[in-house]
């Protein structure tokens, strides 16, 4: 059975409860394993949040890991407040603290699946060795991680700037030094994959996930681009899940967050192009989340 690490900013948009609610039904019908959850931006409701959300699902004292320093991003949270209102939990990690636990525990290998920005990650590449551990975060990262599943970038055209690479400095800088040194596999979805597919189109109004995407004005669905990745990543078929591979290195510019490809059969990194017409992806969520 395959086991994931959620990375989500669970910050302004609603589309990573959606991306959530995934992983909380395949979880729960044995498909996979949703082994904890990283959180990289910061609100004082951010874990019970996130609790919340996990209860509701029945998935109880998940491990939870946040950045606590990551409170710059641009954009205002809207639901963090209304969700955290159904927990009370008080106890979670500091995020590299969480990853490092969680991947020296693991006997396999665990894939992660992030969704937001990418300063957790990047500061475990960087971190020591430590209780949980001997080795640096590079060496863990490499002996305990299959693949790294990202919604970012906007890989159609070159030089462009993303919403998830390029928020602040602190995304930038991120994104930049995880794209250049991480020793994993990196499986890119960018934001013309989701944009125009509509997911949450009939969402119970009573759940969470539903308050979710009313809050900020989406109660009729919603763009999809961390639901793409995370299915995808589920599912590891990516030309059963519609997509085609384009194999080589990505790069982020520091000072402007601007991606780039360089195509390459025998590299490591890949991005995803759709292949099928856009209710393909809908329906599939949809079937997933709505029920």
């Amino acid at each position: 059975m395959k086991r994931f690490i959620f990375d989500t900013d669970w910050w302004t948009d609603c589309d990573d409860c959606t991306a959530l609610q995934i992983l909380c039904n395949k979880h729960n019908k044995g498909e996979i394993e949703l082994y904890g959850v990283v959180i990289n931006a910061y609100t004082e409701y951010s874990v019970r949040s996130v609790d919340a959300f996990l209860n509701e699902n029945g998935i109880k004292n998940l491990p939870i890991g946040i950045d606590e320093k990551a409170d710059d991003f641009a954009g205002t949270p809207k639901y963090q407040q209304i969700l955290a209102a159904y927990s009370d939990r008080k106890d979670y990690l500091d995020g590299v603290e969480c990853y490092r636990r969680l991947l020296s525990e693991s006997e396999q290998k665990v894939d992660i699946i992030a969704v937001g920005f990418l300063n957790v990650i990047d500061e475990l590449l960087k971190s020591k060795g430590d209780v949980y551990s001997p080795l640096d975060g590079f060496e863990l990262v490499k002996n305990k991680v299959g693949k790294i599943w990202i919604m970012g970038g906007k890989w159609d055209e070159d030089g462009c700037c993303e919403h998830n690479f390029c928020n602040n400095a602190r995304s930038r800088i991120a994104s930049a030094d995880t794209l250049e040194n991480c020793p994993v596999p990196l499986v890119m979805s960018g934001w013309e994959n989701g944009n125009d597919i509509i997911s949450g189109r009939n969402l119970d109004k009573n759940s969470l996930i539903f308050k979710a995407f009313d809050a900020i004005g989406h109660g009729k669905g919603r763009s999809s681009w961390d639901p793409m990745v995370t299915l995808l990543a589920v599912s590891g078929d990516v030309e059963g899940e519609g997509y085609k591979e384009v194999f080589g290195k990505g790069s982020v510019e520091v000072e402007t967050g601007k991606n780039h490809f360089v195509p390459d059969e025998k590299g490591k990194d890949c991005y995803v192009i759709m292949t099928k017409p856009s209710d393909f992806y809908a329906d599939r969520i949809d079937e997933i989340i709505c029920k």
